[in-house]
């Protein structure tokens, strides 16, 4: 939000000679910044913002040395165009980057198990949760593809964990590696784009390890918690409540208050959106620019929505429920896609835990041809084969009736579980040409166990349905239209 204003009051400063920004601060603000005067709390938090916006790569240690400052010129380069770093364009990095770590909370944790401190986001952090046989500690970013692992063990079985990266991240680049008698670390990325990176450290007998993933624009944040790692506790991260960082900050939004009142620099409107603007019935396709639409499902607690890849596939912006959004992934082989709304959802969708039978009722819930029907449609139907065609074994096929926008949509079980994601039908006017015959209700869906892998592989941990019961058809349809949603390509 606050990139577009720091550029244009530097536009403005430039065109005016100076004027606002230097009649509000003395010209201190434009003068080029020297890291070195920060004390160490303000410079370990610049590298952080540096890390999480991508340009910084090290340890979050405080030391502002050629490589911090490098960064610091890397991002004003990029983000202001600027051909020096003044302390407005740090002003405009921490306001860039504070709403982001005021709202995940990320702070320093320190895990006793494994004597390790490292950043964790506590406003945005899963229940922790052991795997291998309780050798591992996991959680994750909610709402996004950050994924932690922590676990302590000899040396064999460290020796493991760096074997298994180097596996992972073998093919796509050469791996960055250090080996020391009380450091390991292995780190790469996956022919897929996702980073990975592993450290273990010698703790007191033992090799405590920290194991990091994420892909897509949460990469950046493995390389900030990887240069948070700290043996033992650690200060908490924050800047000095009287210190420059926090004078830079309010000198920064002085002038950006100055400039609005002066008309140079008109500031967001950034209250929050109104609770009532969504729509469960489709909005009116004839007055805007929509190209496609489709249908998805609430998935996660943020918001996340899964939808078809196809769905959203060459569009410049998309909504969901008239609301903008953003894709976090997609896998084209799947044909499935990952929407962040943002929006804190209490009804999720929840996923069968085991594959849908054969000749077993669906249910299916979506908005087909928007522009004729107006709304949520749902119809009925039984699973007519365990494979798509050509013998697909990601995909099933359904004779629940669906239109062109049912993409995306779930495919239920008389629990309310969803066993599939509507994603074609069969062409019956090609059918009818090359067959001499129109086929009737041939539709397919992706199988419900290849969309949970989807989830996980993207930091989307899938709510399981644990009800026995079958529902009524009503409370089926009551219950789905709560979390299907509308999706609209422009």
């Amino acid at each position: 939000m606050w990139r577009p204003l720091i550029v244009a009051l530097i536009m403005v400063v430039a065109l005016a000679g100076g004027n606002p920004a230097r009649a509000q601060t003395d010209g201190w603000l434009l003068a080029p910044f020297d890291g070195t005067r920060l004390s160490w709390s303000d410079r370990r938090f610049l590298q952080m913002a540096l890390a999480m916006t991508g340009d910084y790569v090290g340890m979050l240690d405080g030391a502002w040395g050629r490589q911090s400052q490098e960064a610091l010129e890397a991002h004003a380069r990029r983000e202001y165009d600027a051909g020096y770093v003044s302390a407005l364009e740090v002003g405009g990095l921490v306001l860039a980057v504070i709403g982001e770590i005021d709202e995940s909370g990320w702070k320093y944790t320190y895990f006793e198990t494994v004597d390790l401190s490292l950043l964790t986001p506590d406003r945005r952090m899963s229940a922790p949760r052991t795997s291998g046989s309780g050798r591992f500690v996991d959680f994750n970013l909610l709402g996004g593809t950050l994924a932690y692992s922590l676990t302590i063990g000899d040396g064999p079985f460290t020796a493991r964990l760096h074997e298994f990266t180097l596996g992972e991240v073998a093919g796509r680049s050469a791996p960055y590696t250090v080996r020391k008698p009380k450091l390991l670390i292995t780190s790469g990325e996956t022919a897929s784009g996702r980073l990975f990176y592993t450290r273990s450290d010698w703790r007191a007998g033992g090799w405590s390890t920290v194991m990091l993933s994420a892909s897509g624009g949460d990469r950046p944040l493995v390389h900030m918690v990887a240069g948070s790692v700290r043996r033992g506790r650690t200060p908490p991260m924050a800047v000095e409540p009287d210190g420059e960082l926090v004078r830079i900050v309010r000198a920064t939004v002085a002038a950006l208050e100055e400039s609005e009142r002066r008309g140079d620099v008109p500031l967001p409107d950034v209250r929050p959106p109104d609770p009532g603007a969504s729509s469960r019935a489709a909005p009116d396709t004839g007055s805007r620019t929509a190209i496609s639409s489709g249908s998805g499902f609430v998935v996660g607690p943020f918001g996340e929505v899964l939808s078809n890849a196809h769905v959203v596939s060459g569009c410049r912006a998309i909504t969901v429920d008239g609301q903008p959004a953003n894709v976090r992934a997609t896998n084209d082989d799947f044909d499935l896609a990952l929407i962040d709304t943002g929006v804190r959802r209490h009804e999720i969708a929840a996923f069968a835990a085991g594959p849908a039978a054969l000749n077993s009722d669906v249910t299916v819930i979506g908005y087909p041809l928007s522009g004729v029907l107006g709304g949520v449609n749902v119809t009925r139907g039984a699973v007519s084969s365990l494979s798509g065609m050509g013998g697909d074994a990601t995909r099933m096929q359904i004779s629940a009736p669906v239109q062109p926008g049912n993409s995306g949509g779930p495919v239920i079980d008389q629990r309310g579980a969803v066993v599939g994601v509507v994603v074609s039908k069969l062409d019956a006017q090609r059918m009818a040409e090359t067959m001499g015959d129109i086929p009737q209700n041939v539709n397919f869906a992706i199988r419900g166990e290849i969309a949970k892998l989807f989830l996980s592989m993207n930091g989307v941990e899938p709510s399981i349905e644990s009800a026995t019961d079958p529902l009524a058809p009503e409370d089926l349809a009551r219950r789905m239209t709560k979390v299907t949603v509308f999706v609209e390509c422009r």
